[in-house]
Order: structure tokens, then sequence, then C-alpha cells
């Protein structure tokens, strides 16, 4: 089953999803980045920016995955959403990262 995660941004906010497919010694987790499809259809101008930009991502039933979003492209932290989690046939189960590792380990 395919699930479509929709992540609503700014063109200055550089959102991501990541698929988690092991352990990666320097970056913790070894990542495959999803290659969003942009949807600027609701989208709109500022005098800085494009806004209303949605990135869809397809995602698979059971894939552990990791997302960035950061809604209006500033760096401040409050602005920022960084979690991991489990794609199911109802949605997204947000993981800590203990029950990644756990995850991993059932895998082998």
């Amino acid at each position: 089953m395919i699930y479509v995660h929709v992540i609503e941004h700014a063109s200055c906010a550089k959102p991501w999803v990541a698929v988690i497919t092991g352990a990666n010694p320097r970056f913790g987790f070894a990542r495959r980045f999803v290659r969003p499809r942009h949807d600027y259809r609701d989208s709109g101008k500022t005098w800085r920016r494009t806004v209303g930009i949605k990135s869809c991502y397809l995602l698979e039933e059971g894939w552990v995955c990791e997302f960035f979003e950061q809604r209006n492209g500033y760096d401040k932290p409050r602005d920022c959403k960084r979690y991991f989690a489990r794609v199911t046939q109802d949605g997204l189960d947000k993981l800590d990262e203990h029950e990644v590792i756990r995850c991993l380990r059932k895998r082998r």
C-alpha cells in the first residue's frame, strides 16, 4: 500500500523525507532520500518567496522514515520539526530514536 505524505512550505524551506536503511557510524542512521513531487497549484508569491508549495512524498507501508519540516524557511528551532515515523495503512506512527534502532535490529 502506498501512503502520500504532504508537507506545505515556502520556497526557501527545504523539507525532506528519508527512508532509514540501516546504521551509519558517522550519521547514526543510513538514509535513502525520497524524491518529492511538487505541487504549485495553490501556491502564491510574496515579495520574497513563494508560499503554499506542497511537496508530496510517496511512501510504502512498513518503511521507517525520518522527516524534516521547516514551515516558513527560517532556521529558528521552533519553525523546524524533525521526527521518525513508521508508515502504516492508517498513516504515520511516530517513533523515537530507540524504537527506530529496535526496528532495524528486527530486520536482520
